[in-house]
């Protein structure tokens, strides 16, 4: 629509025009900001989220009968490096520490292995731990 001089801009034409800028911007903004679930699951004890933003969340229990406690990442949900962040606490109130930062512990895309301590350092088996990480997959 062109005008010449001396032609009124109607209020129908700039609330129009002002209403789709504002729709397009906050279209833009809510792709940036409100991440969508592009798949979700639950496989034995883990339970995941793949974002189209990239992020990746994963939960779940494991326990162990050995001194370090592992989470193997299943095909196809994998963090894309290992700068994720992960949360992990005994399922019962022992006096116990999940170690996650130790020279035992062992990271990369597809697992994460950690270990329970006592107070004093001692490592402590058959407990149940729940963890919850969150990364990038792409």
């Amino acid at each position: 629509m062109q005008f010449r001089a001396g032609t009124p801009i109607t209020t129908d034409f700039i609330n129009k025009k002002f209403a789709t800028k504002a729709d397009t911007d906050l279209r833009n903004v809510d792709d940036d900001i409100v991440a969508k679930i592009v798949v979700q699951g639950t496989i034995g004890n883990l339970n995941y989220i793949k974002y189209s933003n990239g992020k990746l969340e994963i939960w779940g229990i494991v326990t162990s009968n050995t001194l370090g406690y592992t989470v193997n990442l299943p095909s196809g949900i994998a963090f894309r490096d290992t700068n994720y962040s992960i949360q992990a606490t005994l399922n019962r109130g022992d006096p116990f520490i999940v170690a996650l930062e130790s020279q035992w512990s062992i990271f990369s895309g597809t697992s994460f292995t950690f270990v329970v301590q006592s107070p004093n350092g001692v490592w402590h088996s058959g407990h149940t731990v729940r963890y919850h990480a969150i990364g990038w997959w792409k």
